[in-house]
């Protein structure tokens, strides 16, 4: 992933055409519908890899107001009327980015990574996306993004493929 740093109205996260070994699929592309009030451009990408389809996902907040925030309690990475939330984890050889599992509500499974790009920062830790979007209201620097992929199938099978993938994101 590549950050745009223009003006904070141009600010959003890039996603890669091509990544190294992995196929794009232009026209694919997986039902996910996040939540994210008052979120600025979105950018979707997917792509296969070892046997999988990842769809990669980044959100993009030039500016952040009060409502209108990247970390806001009413914001959400899965629907939850179609999910339910197993279990969400830093894990210590994954503390890159944070991992949601989810099981359906009529069946199947889906993984999530995720974290946070804040002012150039990467984190995972709300609390720590929250005090650096404090940091950049006073140093202009306000842009923040939450980049996530997204995959079917139980946190056993993808897990591997799962971190090769965001490594190769995120370089």
């Amino acid at each position: 992933v590549e950050q745009s740093l223009g003006s904070d109205e141009t600010y959003e996260i890039l996603l890669p055409g091509r990544i190294d070994g992995m196929l794009s699929l232009e026209r694919k592309r997986q039902r996910w519908e996040p939540t994210y009030h008052g979120a600025g451009k979105e950018n979707r990408a997917s792509y296969r890899y070892q046997g999988y389809d990842f769809a990669v996902l980044t959100i993009n907040y030039p500016e952040q107001s009060q409502g209108a925030e990247m970390i806001f309690r009413g914001n959400s990475l899965f629907d939850k009327r179609r999910w339910v939330q197993d279990f969400e984890v830093d894990l210590a050889s994954r503390d890159n980015y944070r991992l949601l599992a989810l099981r359906g509500q009529r069946g199947g499974s889906r993984v999530i990574g995720y974290w946070y790009e804040v002012g150039g920062i990467s984190t995972t830790s709300d609390s720590v996306a929250k005090v650096l979007d404090i940091l950049g209201a006073f140093t202009r620097n306000t842009g923040a993004s939450v980049v996530a992929v997204a995959t079917n199938g139980r946190y056993e099978q993808v897990a591997e493929p799962l971190d090769e993938f965001v490594g190769s994101l995120q370089g």
